[in-house]
Parts: C-alpha cells; structure tokens; sequence
C-alpha cells in the first residue's frame, strides 16, 4: 500500500508540474503580449519627450560652445575681448584644408615659442600635444 500512494503521489505531482508548465505558458504569452503594448506604448511616450526636448537641449549645447569659444579667447588672447566669432561650414572633405588655410591667416596671432619645433625630449604640459591653432576652434560635429 504505501508503494501504490508514492506512486499516486508522483503521479499527482507530475500532474500538477505538468498543469503548471501549460499554465506558465499561457501566462507567458500573454505577459509577452502585454509587454510588448507596454513597450510601444513607452517608445512612443519617449518619442514624443525627445522631439519635443530637442530644440531645448540643442540650443543649449550651442550655447555651451559659444560660451567654450568665448573662455578660450579670453584665457588665450587677454583682456580686453576684441575678437569675433564665425562659424564656418566646410563642404565635405575639405576641413583640413581649411583649417590650413586658416592656420596661415591667422598665424602672426600665434607665439614665437609655438612655432618652434620641441625637442624629442621636451615634455610637453601646456596640453597642446594635441592640434593647436593660432585661433581658437571649436569643432562642432552634426552627424544626426
């Protein structure tokens, strides 16, 4: 008698392990579904936030670049701020000759010590390892 419950018992949860899965199944098509509402629903909310935050945020990122340009000047050509600023849309694939072009406008604005090649053991600390203009140049990228 006690082998014949198990086996009732066995049966019984398999059964029920059974019932379960098929259950889950139902519940996990339909939580797919749901979500899937859930997230078209989300997608067209945030659609509709970024469309409507886009001009907001661009323009302050603009703003940020002026304000950039403007600090640079001052810190790199002094008091009292005499300059102006341009903002220059290169045809594609002309940028370096551009700003080459530029370079050699603008190069009686840049010091003596710049000009001169560095010697292979000279640190550099000024931070102007990097591409260093006589003007100061902001890049603006628009890739969207």
């Amino acid at each position: 008698m006690i082998g014949l419950s198990i086996l009732l018992v066995k049966k019984d949860m398999l059964f029920v392990i059974l019932m379960r899965k098929n259950l889950m199944k139902k519940m996990t098509k339909k939580k797919i579904a749901e979500l899937k509402n859930q997230e078209q629903s989300q997608t067209k909310s945030l659609q509709l936030f970024c469309s409507s935050t886009f001009s907001d945020t661009f323009a302050s990122w603009i703003h940020l670049k002026i304000i950039r340009a403007f600090v640079e000047s001052v810190l790199r050509f002094g008091l009292p701020v005499d300059f102006s600023v341009s903002v220059v849309k290169p045809t594609k694939g002309s940028e370096k000759k551009l700003l080459k072009l530029l370079e050699q406008q603008y190069s009686h604005l840049q010091d003596e010590i710049l000009k001169k090649p560095s010697q292979d053991n000279e640190v550099d600390y000024s931070g102007l390892s990097q591409e260093f203009y006589p003007f100061v140049y902001v890049p603006i990228k628009l890739d969207f």
